[in-house]
């Protein structure tokens, strides 16, 4: 008798235990124009849903993509940019292939899209401390007159 009364208990009981599927560690919501978006950091479980206008996956335990898109009729085509050492731990190095380029400058973001660190580059080799951030994954971003050049990734350790 108690065998069948504990097995009716944990048969009522146990659609509970799934009831949180969330530990939510933050979220919030955005509203635009083209609508609006409500997202919480810390689920564990996604889904995704596709249609001819794009897709969507719910959920937080997934990929981060970055991509740069860039068009050829806009980028210098003889430009290139070096950053070294990479990784580093104290401060790295910016190394243009022409000083023709004047009036660079350059924004340090993490991985967060916070800004962190701003300045000018105006030698041919210029080098960026970074000894006061934490440890982790940045991102560099070279501009000429507001358009962006180049945006390597930097990683501190």
């Amino acid at each position: 008798m108690k065998k069948n009364i504990l097995l009716g208990v944990m048969l009522c009981t146990s659609p509970l235990i799934y009831s949180q599927a969330t530990f939510a560690s933050s979220g919030g919501n955005t509203i635009s124009d083209k609508g609006s978006l409500t997202f919480t950091v810390g689920q564990l479980v996604y889904t995704s849903s596709h249609n001819d206008n794009g897709s969507i996956a719910q959920g937080v335990q997934q990929a981060f993509e970055f991509q740069l898109l860039s068009n050829s009729d806009v980028s210098p085509k003889n430009f290139t940019l070096l950053t070294y050492p990479n990784p580093t731990s104290d401060n790295f190095v910016v190394k243009l292939s022409d000083t023709s380029y004047n009036k660079l400058e350059y924004t340090l973001f993490d991985i967060q899209g916070k800004q962190i660190k701003t300045g000018g580059i105006t030698k041919r080799e210029t080098s960026i401390a970074i000894q006061d951030v934490s440890n982790g994954v940045y991102f560099l971003k070279v501009t000429k007159d507001k358009q962006l050049l180049k945006s390597p990734k930097i990683i501190k350790k």
